[in-house]
């Protein structure tokens, strides 16, 4: 007998290796723009100036667009709101960790049921294997407490009634979020 039998992942940082993806955007929307950054110096910049973000609440599209118009005028790129959109544009393009897709497609093969905790992306993305079933594809759940991803599953019916709360492990990095729903 296995002590688990869904396993629920954050999204970005977990599964997709956000920091290539960040990267990649700001690279290639600076180099259209005639403009070169220094990519260390990108995610110096955007690290630094994270914790303003964090208050009051906003969605992750929000805070990605705000984040990307600090970071281009810290850099000596001023960019406009409208612009800068294009960093949360870029969500759906930034690649999975090179482990991320066998990796899943192990855990399901074994019979897990896979769960995406997401409140930024209503699938996911396209670059994480293909084809797996997940329980709430559709990122409609914020990651929280255990107990009301099950009830959350269990009223949508993805999961049965009966399931047990013992028997999921979410194994997302709460604490590493850019923000958290009140």
């Amino acid at each position: 007998m296995r002590l688990f039998d869904v396993i629920t992942f954050d999204c970005y940082g977990t599964l997709i290796d956000w920091e290539a993806g960040i990267l990649e955007a700001f690279r290639t929307t600076s180099i259209a723009d005639g403009v070169g950054l220094d990519p260390a110096a990108v995610l110096r910049t955007l690290f630094d100036t994270r914790p303003a973000a964090e208050r009051p609440y906003q969605s992750y599209r929000e805070i990605l667009t705000a984040a990307a118009q600090r970071v281009g005028q810290s850099l000596g790129w001023p960019i406009t709101r409208e612009r800068a959109a294009f960093l949360a544009e870029s969500l759906a393009d930034w690649p999975p960790f090179a482990d991320t897709n066998g990796a899943l497609k192990r855990l399901s093969q074994a019979g897990y049921a896979l769960g995406i905790l997401s409140n930024v992306v209503k699938q996911p993305p396209a670059l994480i294997a293909a084809g797996l079933p997940y329980i709430d594809p559709e990122g409609r759940l914020d990651v929280g407490d255990i107990y009301k991803q099950v009830a959350f599953w269990q009223s949508t019916g993805q999961v049965s009634r009966d399931a047990d709360p013992k028997s999921f492990i979410d194994l997302s990095f709460v604490q590493g979020h850019f923000n958290v729903p009140k």
